[in-house]
């Protein structure tokens, strides 16, 4: 059995920047649709796999010459950019496999947070194509 996994150096590169160092949270989902094909005569419902569907969600600790200067600019943008996420910093390898994409940012949330904490900002990405994993 494989040992678990404690998740403290999470990868993150937004469009060639490396945010690695202000990363709180990180989390991707990756999605299938159920399609329905059930028929006439049937007692249950009968499903297939439809479309992939994936997004990335991350919580940083903001830095606006860094964070902010890069994730402002391309909220909204019609461009999609590139990320990629490991499970830690260390290079690609089948014990910490990369994904990877196009993606656009839906949502975006410079500031927030308690009086007296650190300024968080938290940011959602959506596919703009498909999702690769890669080990090597």
């Amino acid at each position: 059995m494989a040992d678990p996994a404690v998740w403290k150096d999470a990868y993150l590169d937004v469009d060639g920047t490396n945010l690695t160092g202000y990363v709180r949270s990180l989390a991707l989902d990756i999605e299938v649709d159920a399609v329905e094909y059930t028929y006439m005569g049937s007692d249950f419902h009968i499903n297939m796999s439809g479309l992939k569907n994936w997004a990335v969600e991350a919580e940083l600790n903001q830095a606006t010459t860094v964070v902010d200067a890069i994730l402002s600019p391309i909220t909204g943008g019609s461009s999609a950019r590139a990320l990629i996420i490991r499970q830690t910093s260390a290079a690609t390898a089948s014990t910490n496999m990369q994904y990877g994409g196009n993606a656009i940012v839906t949502a975006y949330r410079p500031y927030g947070g308690e009086v007296g904490s650190m300024a968080i900002c938290t940011v959602s990405f959506v596919p703009a194509g498909a999702l690769a994993d890669t080990t090597v």
